[in-house]
């Protein structure tokens, strides 16, 4: 069943999306029961600690057993109720869970359906953003002490951000300190 209205499990918080406010509606327990799992399975496909994945499909499988998630029939409090659960479970504020009245596409970006054909144009096209934003950093600079100093605007990937990186720090090399600013 296709929600019309759905919440998105924004696993990776990506700046820029644009999502204006949107007119709120009821959530039914079959509504609420499909957002949690959709949110528990790309919790365990991708998030970056399996484990805390883990974690976190148990305690919001006990809340929903005890019924906690019974009373909240808005579809942006159930958003917010879930963004407020998971960053307290994981102490992530990348992580949370947005209300949009739209319907978007079940397949996230950089998950492994489609064609290879359609994966491969998805990595081309995502290299091209990263190298375009490059790599996620900001600014290197060098401070006065022999200060190494690094902005980072967000962590690409581990397969795009290897060179970037390694570049980034050999440039700060002989640094006597490296301030990381995330």
């Amino acid at each position: 069943m296709q929600l019309r209205p759905c919440l998105l499990a924004a696993v990776l918080a990506l700046p820029g999306l644009g999502l204006a406010q949107q007119p709120d509606r009821p959530l039914d327990a079959a509504e609420r029961g499909a957002v949690l799992d959709q949110l528990i399975q790309q919790m365990n496909a991708g998030y970056v600690f399996p484990a805390t994945a883990r974690q976190v499909e148990d305690e919001l499988r006990a809340r929903q057993r005890k019924g906690e998630f019974e009373r909240v029939t808005s579809s942006r409090a159930f958003a917010d109720q879930l963004t407020t659960i998971l960053r307290g479970l994981t102490h992530d504020a990348h992580l949370g869970v947005h209300y949009h009245a739209q319907v978007l596409p079940t397949r996230l970006p950089g998950t492994p359906d489609g064609t290879p054909a359609e994966r491969a144009a998805e990595r081309a096209e995502e290299a091209v953003h990263l190298r375009r934003h490059n790599y996620g950093i900001g600014r290197i600079d060098h401070l006065p002490g022999n200060v190494g100093y690094v902005k980072l605007d967000y962590f690409p990937p581990a397969t795009h951000m290897g060179r970037a990186y390694a570049a980034m720090m050999e440039m700060l090399s002989g640094s006597a300190a490296v301030i990381l600013d995330l």
